[in-house]
């Protein structure tokens, strides 16, 4: 595709720590209407993810999210290719990358930012 994955990443990022609980992460992501939640630890270092998916079981909502988070996960640079995320998704079945810059959280690709270069590519054409 010839495009930078920081071209089309939401950089305003929502995080939570990983000792917040599960009902945290679902008010979290209510209120700012996304679907993902990077997780980082007490030094900021990420250390895994929630979901929506992740929070379609009835878990009580005082369970901490480090419980249910995926973890390890896969990260990309911002000046990977665009072609390189969707790779990486297909492959591992994920629907987010979070995007990582000498170690900090600096954007969040979703496989719907994905779909929405191939839209916008068949327009140009």
């Amino acid at each position: 595709m010839g495009m930078a994955v920081e071209k089309i990443m939401v950089k305003s990022v929502v995080e939570l720590d990983e000792t917040e609980s599960v009902g945290a992460a679902r008010q979290l992501m209510e209120n700012h209407d996304i679907s993902a939640l990077p997780v980082v630890n007490a030094e900021g270092t990420l250390v895994g993810i929630v979901t929506a998916s992740d929070l379609v079981i009835d878990y009580d909502d005082i369970l901490p999210v480090s419980r249910i988070m995926t973890s390890p996960l896969h990260t990309l640079e911002p000046g990977a290719d665009v072609s390189d995320a969707a790779h990486l998704m297909r492959k591992h079945g994920h629907h987010h990358v979070v995007v990582l810059d000498e170690g900090r959280i600096v954007g969040i690709l979703s496989s719907l930012d994905l779909l929405r270069v191939i839209e916008l590519e068949a327009v140009v054409e």
